[in-house]
This record gives C-alpha cells, sequence and structure tokens, in this order.
C-alpha cells in the first residue's frame, strides 16, 4: 500500500523526486472524468456563492475594531483604536490584517467590502491548497493514480468551502479566512519542503510562510512549531531544510516580537489576557461542539496517523507519511490548547476554523489510504470516491 520507495528511506541523502504529475493539475484524465471533476468543482462554488450571498450582510462586531485601527495607521496616528492615546493598547489579535485594510482604504476601497471580497477569495484559495496538498501526499504515500489521488483532493476540498461555518467566517469581516489560507499554504509548503529537500532557499521561504500565519492569528503559531518539530524529529533526511525553515520563523519572529514589545510595551496582545484564563478547562465545551460536528473529518484523519503512524515504526514509512502525521500532531496540539481558552467572540467555530483546514487535508489523505488499501481496481475506487463525498 505505502509507496515508499519515491523517496529516501530514513537516514539517506534526500533528492529530488520525478516531477511527473504535478499538483498543479490531473494529467490524463477521460472525458468523463473531467465532467465528474468538473460537476463536483462546480456544485462546490455554487453552493459557496448561494452561502455567500445568503450570509453577506452578516459582519462581526470585532471586525470594525480592525477597521478603525486601519484608519489611524493610514491617518497617520499609527496603530492605535484611539488617535494620539499612550500608552498604546494592542486591542487587534491580527496587526497583519489592520495593514491589508489599511492598503484597501489608501485606494478608497471600502474596508468592509474588501474585508468579505478577500475572505471568499481566501476560502477558495485554501481549497485549491487542499487539492494540491492531499493528491500530493497520497502520491507519495499509496498506489493510487495521480487522477484518483487528485479527485480525493477536489473532494475534500469541496466539503471544505461547501461547510456553513466556512462560509459564515469567510464573510464575517473578520481576518479567519485569510489565516486559514495561510495556515494551509504553510503546510502545502512544509510538504513541499520534505518531499524535495534539495534548497535552503526554498525552505527559507516555508518559515516565511510560517511566520504569516501567527501574524494573522498568534494563538497559531503553536500548531506551526509544533508541526516544524515533530518534521524535524520524525524524518531525518529533510533535517537540515527544516531546521532552516525553523530558524527563519524563529529569527522572523523574534524580529516582530520585539518591534510589536517596543510599540505597544505588552507581551501579547491584549484579547490573550481576556480569553485565557479562569477554570482549567473553559473552552471544554466549544471543542466539543467543534468534534461534533466535524467527527468524519476526525475519524478519517485518525485513520491518516495510524496508517502514518504505524508504517514509520516498522521502517516503512516515508518522507510524506512523516509529514502527515506531523501534521496531524500540529493539529491536535492546537485543538488542546483551544480548551484552555474563553472562546469570546467565537461564533460559527471561528477559532477552530485554520484546524479544520489541516483536518480536510488529513481525512483526504485517510479517505485515500482507506481505498488504496481495499482495491487497486477503478471501478471499486470509483464507488469509495462517491461514498467519501
Amino acid at each position: 500500500m505505502f509507496a515508499s520507495k519515491q523517496l529516501p528511506a530514513d537516514g539517506e541523502t534526500a533528492r529530488p523526486v520525478p516531477r511527473v504529475g504535478s499538483v498543479n493539475h490531473c494529467p490524463h484524465l477521460s472525458w468523463i472524468e473531467w465532467a465528474a471533476i468538473a460537476t463536483v468543482s462546480i456544485s462546490a462554488l455554487g453552493v459557496l456563492a448561494v452561502l455567500a450571498h445568503r450570509f453577506w450582510t452578516y459582519t462581526l462586531d470585532d471586525a470594525y475594531i480592525s477597521f478603525r485601527y486601519a484608519q489611524n495607521l493610514l491617518d497617520g496616528d499609527g496603530l492605535v483604536f484611539n488617535a494620539g492615546e499612550f500608552p498604546r493598547s494592542e486591542g487587534i489579535t491580527s496587526p497583519l490584517w489592520a495593514f491589508v485594510m489599511a492598503s484597501g482604504l489608501a485606494v478608497s476601497i471600502d474596508a468592509l467590502l474588501l474585508a468579505k471580497t478577500m475572505g471568499v477569495a481566501a476560502a477558495i484559495f485554501t481549497a485549491v491548497t487542499i487539492v494540491a496538498a492531499v493528491s500530493k501526499i497520497l502520491r507519495r504515500t499509496s498506489t493510487l493514480s495521480t487522477r484518483t489521488s487528485c479527485a480525493f483532493g477536489i473532494v475534500a476540498a469541496a466539503s471544505f468551502v461547501i461547510s456553513p461555518y466556512v462560509v459564515v467566517n469567510s464573510v464575517s469581516g473578520m481576518e479567519t479566512s485569510l489565516a486559514v489560507a495561510a495556515y494551509a499554504a504553510f503546510l502545502l509548503r512544509t510538504v513541499g519542503t520534505v518531499e524535495l529537500a534539495t534548497r535552503r532557499s526554498s525552505a527559507a521561504i516555508t518559515g516565511v510562510f510560517a511566520v504569516i500565519v501567527p501574524m494573522l492569528r498568534p494563538e497559531m503559531g503553536l500548531a506551526v512549531v509544533v508541526t516544524l518539530f515533530a518534521t524535524l524529529v520524525l524524518w531525518r533526511a529533510s533535517r537540515p531544510y527544516i531546521a532552516t525553515s525553523l530558524a527563519t520563523f524563529v529569527g522572523l519572529g523574534l524580529a516582530y516580537f520585539f518591534v510589536r514589545f517596543a510599540y505597544y510595551g505588552l507581551p501579547l496582545p491584549l484579547p490573550f489576557y481576556i480569553k485565557q484564563g479562569g477554570s482549567a478547562a473553559p473552552g471544554w465545551t466549544d471543542l466539543q461542539g467543534f468534534l461534533k460536528y466535524s467527527v468524519v473529518l476526525g475519524l478519517l484523519s485518525t485513520v491518516a496517523a495510524g496508517f502514518a503512524a504505524y508504517a514509520l515504526s516498522r521502517k516503512r514509512g516515508n518522507a510524506m507519511l512523516a509529514t502527515l502525521l506531523a501534521i496531524s500532531v500540529g493539529a491536535i496540539a492546537q485543538l488542546a490548547y483551544y480548551a484552555t481558552i474563553h472562546h469570546i467572540m467565537g461564533f460559527g467555530f471561528r477559532y477552530f476554523m485554520p484546524v479544520l483546514a489541516a483536518l480536510t487535508i488529513t481525512a483526504g489523505v485517510g479517505a485515500g489510504l482507506v481505498c488504496a488499501r481495499i482495491t487497486t481496481r477503478t471501478g471499486p475506487q470509483a464507488i469509495a470516491i462517491t461514498g467519501f463525498v
């Protein structure tokens, strides 16, 4: 079932893998297969459009806080809530989002319209990233063909964009959807860094993506760090390159931290102090609700992590399985953290949305691995994909 021969064994020198079947397309599909893929894709985008239209008037109150910070920044008063205030208060969780809004205001684009449009566009970008990540991992970890791997990626992406919670958060005016897209892009970059493991410059770019994630959602730095460390531990051949990504993340992250600290005088944003504390697990009820909602994704993700852990423990794994397990560990760590905070203004599972992208990727891979395990024939595989839908 595992196609480990395509990558070097743990401890060997990493070599570039063949570029056959790039993740950017699904080659050699028949017109029937293309029609099926087009039907799923168009249907998913149609549902996304309908839901976005339905929820378009929904705006989370906190969005206007970011808009005010952005306007003050544009007016030359700095990244503050009140012009001339001192000491300055960092009442936003995402300074980068405020900068993005300020750039739109600078060219006379309405902040709310820009936020909602970017949110929907980011959701679509995340879906494309999910297709790329699922198909790339499945091609390197299973006996599935390129077209079948891509099909599982498309179905996984479709399940993501038709989620009402994904759509409502994309039009909420908050940074949520862009943070999800950044995290998904970071995961795909990590997969690519481990797969190729040939250029440190490419690994450094992965580190840049890693920094962008907590600049949009500070608490997501936990998932980023755990994912990189887990990859570092699980796959020795890629350690020099993952270490480069991690060093880039730490270097840029420290620079960002000291600039923030010098400007606001606090090590963490104000919302952190508000949400943290109280009972041992104030977010446990919210976490239970999310786990119930994503139970199918959770089960398939568990299958994927189980396959990866078993193969690696038996010395039959490869770099992609190690990365898959690292992504799972990072997602679990983030979910555990969310049980410890108060989910203030956390409507629509807002805090959990980035983790949902990771679960969708691992669930898509899990479904593909099960399919590869039970059959190698096209007909039953098509039935399996239909069942996944």
